[in-house]
């Protein structure tokens, strides 16, 4: 670059708020509608993870501690394995991840 010249970039133009409108409802429709069979099964499994975080002990996680985090107490309590206390957490989360993706549309 020579000294005295200007650089030049190339700054993007803004999106205009159709173009935003236009990339959220293709975004959206991409996720397809859960049909009556997989929002029952999705529910069981959010009203199964809420069960279970209702089941823990408040006092039990530490600072500094995701509170949804399975320990060896709490899985006992509930009457499961950890493993099992984690799996079910894990796709209560996902399948309530799964019904808010699909009610956006």
């Amino acid at each position: 670059m020579h000294i005295g010249t200007r650089c030049r970039r190339a700054v993007a133009a803004p999106l205009s708020t159709t173009d935003l409108v236009r990339l959220y409802l293709q975004d959206i429709g991409r996720v397809d509608l859960l049909s009556q069979e997989e929002e029952l099964l999705l529910a069981r499994l959010v009203q199964q993870r809420e069960r279970l975080l209702s089941g823990r002990d408040p006092a039990e996680p530490q600072e500094g501690h995701d509170p949804t985090e399975a320990s060896p107490a709490w899985a006992e309590k509930v009457g499961l394995s950890l493993a099992d206390l984690r799996r079910a957490l894990y796709r209560g989360r996902r399948a309530k991840e799964r019904m808010i993706q699909a009610n956006l549309r």
